[in-house]
């Protein structure tokens, strides 16, 4: 059960996120973009996913004008 779900476009957007998962902690919402996964630039989904394997992820997302980081652990 993947606590993203992963849409495959240009970038990788968020299309699900799963409640109470780490990134619904970490405040992700459906249609926010990823755009840096652990220093990966413009990663695509499987790349996210691998990020993730460790249980940690620091990502940079972008939400309409705006951009963040975003940290999240199992």
């Amino acid at each position: 059960s993947s606590e993203l779900g992963l849409g495959q476009k240009a970038h990788t957007q968020i299309t699900s996120v799963t409640p109470g998962s780490s990134a619904d902690r970490a405040g992700l919402k459906p249609g926010d973009v990823i755009v840096e996964a652990d220093a990966t630039l413009s990663p695509t989904p499987q790349q996210v996913q691998e990020a993730a394997k460790d249980g940690q992820l620091v990502v940079r997302v972008k939400r309409g004008a705006a951009a963040f980081y975003a940290a999240m652990k199992r």
